[in-house]
């Protein structure tokens, strides 16, 4: 790198450096050289700033949302406590790199399933928000939004609803109706309709999604893709297989050109066109992209993440379908091992907090 041979090599910016190196490498699903970047820049900002500096808390921020997305959650746990405690510290509890934070880590356990510990961190980022952005800022936006997917999850899908909805009124009023941020949302209120069965209005917004991204973003980004994919899925689900397909594979090309073949949604994808092919009776295709499915989870995630159970299940049940039930149990029994050692691992965190504290 030019910057190694014109400066030391503990410089914050060669911290920097290494960090936009790695949102390259996270860009593309190669997370294991990511890692290796990101914790490389976090050692020489801690070297080169006091322990509670904001770029330190930074640097674990990024490192942490690798983890998160690699399914590592207890490594990622601490690493955002951290995070929050250094800018609550640093910046005050009313700054809005500390309300990130709250949203942050209540990320993390949404993610986990935790939705007690969650909700709570999610309402203070959004009062912190509201108050030093005022109501109608794209962050408070976002902060509705989480607060929707939380209640969606949960199975509340009333007030989902109306979350969602103060999140698209702010996005149209503060960013109009071709910003990228308004099109997602269309996206996320689409699919909670998609979710409750209310197939006309998902159809409506989620047309409206891929409108305003194309439009926004190009025709090869990866929220088009998402668009096509949860598009073809509305339609698996009405039973339009022939337009479902199209639109899948559709998602499926843009992510192989811009992800790369490895990226984990990618595996989101080869499954997808699987359980169709499975219920269209091509079990031949169905089978090969359900293993390029789990061989790619396999490379990327770790070996107890809960996607992991989840594509073991999906191919225990097409080897049911198919009647082959030796492969069935296997891989039935691999899903659930995955489950177990999630439980066990989740529960020997929760005991060691409680020894900490």
């Amino acid at each position: 790198m030019i910057r190694e041979k014109t400066l030391e090599t503990n410089q914050p910016q060669i911290a920097a450096s290494y960090n936009n190196l790695a949102g390259i490498y996270y860009s593309k699903g190669a997370y294991a050289k990511a890692e290796s970047l990101l914790k490389k820049a976090l050692d020489i900002y801690e070297k080169a700033f006091e322990p509670d500096h904001p770029e330190v808390a930074t640097e674990c921020n990024n490192l942490a949302q690798l983890y998160q997305d690699k399914g590592d959650y207890i490594v990622a746990e601490p690493l955002m406590e951290r995070v929050l405690t250094i800018r609550k510290k640093a910046l005050g509890e009313t700054h809005p790199d500390t309300a990130s934070s709250y949203n942050n880590l209540a990320g993390l356990y949404y993610i986990k399933g935790d939705y007690t510990k969650a909700e709570p961190l999610y309402k203070q980022s959004l009062a912190i928000y509201e108050k030093i952005l005022g109501s109608d800022h794209p962050n408070v936006a976002l902060s509705y939004n989480n607060l929707g997917n939380l209640a969606r999850d949960k199975g509340d899908y009333v007030n989902a609803e109306i979350s969602m909805k103060k999140a698209l009124a702010i996005y149209e009023k503060a960013l109009g109706q071709e910003h990228p941020d308004f099109g997602t949302e269309c996206n996320n209120l689409g699919s909670l309709y998609y979710t409750k069965g209310d197939y006309v209005n998902a159809e409506s917004l989620l047309k409206k999604a891929l409108e305003v991204r194309e439009k926004a973003l190009g025709l090869e980004h990866p929220d088009v893709a998402q668009s096509y994919n949860n598009l073809g899925l509305l339609y698996y689900a009405k039973e339009d297989y022939k337009i479902a397909e199209s639109l899948l594979k559709k998602a499926l090309e843009i992510r192989e050109k811009v992800l790369g073949e490895n990226h984990p949604i990618l595996a989101q994808s080869y499954n997808n066109l699987a359980l169709l092919c499975q219920d269209t009776g091509d079990y031949k295709t169905a089978e090969s992209l359900l293993k390029k499915a789990l061989e790619i989870q396999e490379k990327t995630l770790r070996s107890n993440h809960s996607y992991m159970a989840t594509f073991y299940y999906d191919l225990s049940r097409f080897y049911q379908a198919k009647e082959n039930i030796k492969e069935a149990i296997i891989y039935g029994k691999r899903g659930n091992d995955v489950r177990e050692k999630e439980f066990i691992i989740n529960l020997a965190a929760g005991s060691e907090k409680k020894l900490r504290s």
